[in-house]
């Protein structure tokens, strides 16, 4: 660490610590391969290439055989059902099945909001009379009260 002193700008005196950086490189590791071989090429033992190149086409072997069995299943089940693999045309048939039955519902609500419109017409229709036939009957019980006086007719 190194410690130097500056000055601030009301004149005090401010410490200031620096670090030196260390390398960040690592060194590599001792004995390890860049290619994950231990050998160094001309001294291999010829048997345990062999053994590691017949490993390798055993285990190849193994995908193919494996890829050529999945593909047989594949290639049957597509003779079984042409549309085993059609996921997006399933969907869209779920999808358009979905709308008819909204559509339909959508219908069945169209009907019944005319027929709550009609019913609440009905009901204002009713209000209004009833209005009228209370207002006629206060008319009827003052009789002849105001018989005298004048009559205003207004909108409300």
């Amino acid at each position: 660490r190194e410690e130097t002193a500056e000055l601030d700008g009301n004149g005090k005196a401010v410490r200031s610590y620096t670090e030196e950086k260390k390398s960040t490189v690592r060194p590599p590791l001792p004995g390890a391969s860049v290619f994950g071989d231990d050998d160094s090429g001309d001294e291999a033992d010829p048997a345990k290439a062999r053994a590691a190149v017949s490993k390798t086409l055993r285990l190849e072997s193994a995908k193919n055989l494996e890829s050529k069995q999945l593909q047989r299943e594949m290639a049957k089940a597509l003779n079984e059902d042409p549309t085993i693999y059609d996921y997006d045309g399933v969907y869209d048939a779920m999808q358009a099945k979905k709308r008819a039955g909204l559509s339909r519902l959508l219908e069945k609500d169209k009907k019944h909001i005319e027929k709550l419109k009609k019913a609440a017409e009905k009901r204002k229709i009713d209000y209004e009379r009833m209005v009228e036939r209370k207002a006629q009957r206060e008319r009827e019980k003052e009789g002849d009260d105001f018989i005298d006086k004048e009559a205003f007719v207004t909108t409300a």
